[in-house]
């Protein structure tokens, strides 16, 4: 026994297996972060960002530009990613490579704060948490805000937590603050949080300090934008107040086109693959929410009142997330990438949270926790029906007949068919939770039998050793489909980039400058990035999320939007209209006429695993 004692505080003290470990995590990262980089498909989002940054930095055009692209979002959103596009060139690559290094600060900044406030092992929990998520990482190499927003919050509590906080300290936190809020407006509410911590932490000296800095930069940026910007804001006003006043209405009127809809097993759905995404840090935080009732739970009350700010923040940004994605219908399974601005928060709870258990082992309670789990279990197992919830249902059981083995196997789902006559999808639907529940209190009776037996240690037989071996259980479950594992749309295991890379210089050759370009696709319009410098229609960048039906077409082109009438003027007086194979439908087929175009070499597919994604080039043949 004092042998291993002697062991354990070796590694314990041992900075060199400490730096190592963390170059070992640091590595996975890498490895992991490039090789999705190379294999997920482009999303809607961004082709948008990087079009438009590499607009808005080049020159080309100007945030909320009358007649320019979208602006949809805060101006930083595009500004920052459009930096590296304009230094090396505008690309899918060059997006994604300044993704993976931003997600790599975000990496460096949680072990910074953790190591500084709770110690240097409970810093890699942070790290090892993410590393080992395939959907987080997944998250964080695409060229999207998320990854954008991530690093600026992890480095906002950088400079904000600890009790030796200087002004300028105070001061670097607030201006990321609001750089987050010019980034993603939905993030608004860290300004707040900012200042009023600070106020409670520190005093109204620098609580002023934070003020300033949060609020000058904010106004500054909304006086340069104004007042377009404002619009940003407006879109939250209620219907009966817009209405009322006349404010934050769409100027020129129509309907919006994209209108979705979901049900219920959508939305409940779309929760718990969030849930299931972010297990780890979920769950600490809610293990935290008991333990800051009591102020003697934690070291100082400094600590108590950092952890009280910050479950506040973060469940309310979950919240209002919550209600942004599932309750409404535009879209409903973005939850997850909502969850995803501020997930950093919940990894600096986690191991505070831990830690203050391993303190107050006889003093802490797991019935919240509990309870938590017996809903979150079983909700995990249905927002994973894809992946898991469908090898539960191939299980092979004994055949029976007439209450008799027969010999053989059969599908467990087929089992349920012949006995109750149910559908394959009823089934996907209920059996995989029951199944989680089941393996849930399975857990429990071995844990409780494990500590009930006589060679267990004393101190390893409270109600806190479930929740170290749940922890430890679920660390290990995160790299798995159940978890923080996912279905990548890429069967081939092609290299997505490079396919971007071979369509776009395709493009690039066949398209002379000065012409204007038309995009008869789907609204991921990444393609379009590899010739941003040709004549494209900036309104097509958001696909067809800000199209109209109905109103005035100049009105709504002045102001980001456009309408059929649009659509139909542009693809007329085009000189090049591209489209994919798999978009080839009798419209095309009819409309681009070989006696009025010439058709152009296509390109490589975008996708390496669908050959349909072929982009078909068309160019127009001019009458003399």
């Amino acid at each position: 026994m004092m042998k291993e004692k002697k062991y354990l505080s070796t590694i314990k003290n041992s900075k060199v297996i400490y730096y190592c470990l963390i170059g070992l995590i640091l590595a996975v990262y890498f490895l992991q972060a490039f090789s999705l980089a190379h294999q997920l498909p482009s999303r809607v989002d961004e082709g948008s960002f990087l079009t438009k940054g590499y607009f808005f930095i080049s020159g080309k055009y100007k945030p909320f530009e009358d007649y320019g692209p979208w602006t949809n979002n805060m101006p930083l959103a595009y500004l920052i990613p459009g930096i590296p596009q304009v230094l090396f060139g505008p690309g899918l690559k060059v997006g994604r490579y300044f993704a993976i290094f931003t997600a790599f600060l975000t990496l460096i900044g949680l072990w910074v704060l953790t190591k500084r406030l709770v110690g240097k092992w409970w810093s890699i929990l942070p790290m090892l948490a993410f590393v080992l998520s395939p959907a987080w990482i997944a998250t964080n190499v695409q060229a999207v805000s998320q990854v954008l927003v991530a690093c600026q919050v992890t480095w906002m509590l950088v400079f904000l937590l600890g009790e030796d906080r200087a002004g300028w300290q105070i001061g670097i936190a607030a201006l990321l603050s609001t750089s987050t809020t010019l980034t993603r407006q939905n993030m608004v509410f860290l300004m707040a949080f900012v200042v009023l911590y600070t106020w409670w932490q520190f005093g109204f000296k620098k609580a002023l300090i934070a003020f300033v800095c949060a609020a000058i930069p904010f106004v500054a940026v909304h006086l340069i934008y104004y007042p377009k910007i404002m619009n940003l804001w407006y879109t939250w006003l209620p219907a009966a107040i817009k209405r009322k006043f006349a404010i934050g209405n769409i100027a020129g009127g129509g309907k919006q086109v994209w209108l979705p809809d979901g049900d219920l097993i959508d939305r409940i759905s779309s929760f718990f693959i969030t849930t299931r995404y972010y297990f780890f840090p979920f769950l600490g935080c809610i293990i935290a929410i008991p333990l800051a009732l009591k102020q003697n739970n934690w070291r100082t009350k400094h600590e108590w009142k950092m952890i009280v700010s910050l479950i506040i923040i973060f469940f309310l940004l979950f919240i209002l997330h919550g209600w942004a994605s599932l309750t409404k219908n535009y879209c409903i399974f973005c939850f997850s990438n909502y969850v995803a601005f501020f997930i950093p928060i919940a990894m600096v709870i986690t191991p505070f949270a831990l830690a203050a258990i391993t303190r107050n082992s006889q003093k802490f309670t797991t019935a919240l926790t509990m309870i938590f789990l017996l809903v979150l279990v079983p909700g995990i197992f249905f927002g994973s029906v894809n992946s898991v919830g469908r090898t539960i249902l191939s299980i092979p059981v004994p055949r029976f007949k007439a209450g008799g083995f027969v010999g053989g196997t059969t599908e467990l789902w087929e089992i349920i068919r012949n006995r109750f006559g149910f559908t394959y999808d009823f089934i996907l639907l209920r059996i995989p939770p029951v199944f989680g529940l089941l393996c849930f209190l399975i857990f429990i009776i071995a844990i409780y039998i494990l500590t009930k037996l006589p060679f267990a240690n004393k101190k390893y037989r409270g109600a806190n050793f479930f929740l170290y071996s749940f922890f430890v259980l679920a660390i290990l479950l995160t790299p798995t489909n159940l978890l923080g594992g996912f279905l990548i749309e890429n069967e081939c295991d092609g290299d997505v980039i490079t396919a971007y890379e071979t369509a776009g210089a395709q493009l690039n050759a066949q398209i002379p400058d000065e012409t204007n370009v038309y995009w008869g696709s789907g609204s991921v319009v990444t393609p379009l990035l590899y010739i941003a410098d040709k004549g494209i229609q900036p309104l097509q960048l958001n696909g067809i999320y800000p199209k109209r039906d109905g109103g005035d077409r100049d009105i709504l082109e002045k102001n980001g939007y456009f309408n059929r009438e649009s659509v139909r003027d542009w693809r007329d007086n085009a000189d090049y209209i591209l489209v994919q194979y798999f978009n080839m439908g009798d419209f095309w087929r009819d409309y681009l006429d070989p006696e009025l175009f010439d058709e152009l070499m296509p390109t490589e597919p975008i996708d390496p695993c669908v050959p349909q994604s072929s982009i078909k080039v068309f160019r127009r043949k001019h009458q003399e």
